[in-house]
């Protein structure tokens, strides 16, 4: 994330959108495969 910051400065806006989809990819796959352990590690808190 802070090259992509470093990166904002020199390279064209379409770079640089690349670049943010390219970092958020990966999170959002972690996200979609662990959605149910997530949501159950929010929920069964507060059901006690």
């Amino acid at each position: 994330m802070v090259y992509l910051y470093e990166m904002r400065i020199n390279s064209p806006q379409y770079i640089v959108f690349a670049g943010l989809i390219v970092a958020a990819v990966p999170t959002l796959l972690v996200f979609v495969l662990a959605q149910g352990v997530i949501m159950r590690g929010i929920i069964i808190p507060v059901e006690k």
